[in-house]
């Protein structure tokens, strides 16, 4: 909610995604502390004609709040992309 809030002025296409689920794994459970993480985060975004469209993203790192950050992004980063693809058509 904090990135999106402090986002949402300077790109309000972000609020057209919405978080749906979040997954956590972890990669190698036999480094323990040390182990890597997985996190899976699935978005619904509204497209321009209406219709949702769903997307996964995947962070990986030894913290889960780096691997969850870096899915958080790349889901933002995709819609805007789409965003401005679409609006350059």
């Amino acid at each position: 909610m904090a990135l999106r809030k402090a986002l949402s002025p300077h790109f309000p296409a972000i609020e057209g995604v919405h978080l749906i689920d979040y997954k956590v794994r972890v990669i190698n459970s036999r480094d323990e502390t040390a182990a890597s993480v997985r996190v899976i985060i699935e978005c619904r975004r509204t497209r321009s004609d209406g219709s949702a469209e769903y997307f996964g993203t995947i962070g990986v790192s030894s913290n889960i709040i780096d691997a969850s950050w870096q899915a958080l992004v790349d889901a933002y980063e995709y819609h805007l992309i789409h965003v401005e693809e679409a609006g350059a058509v």
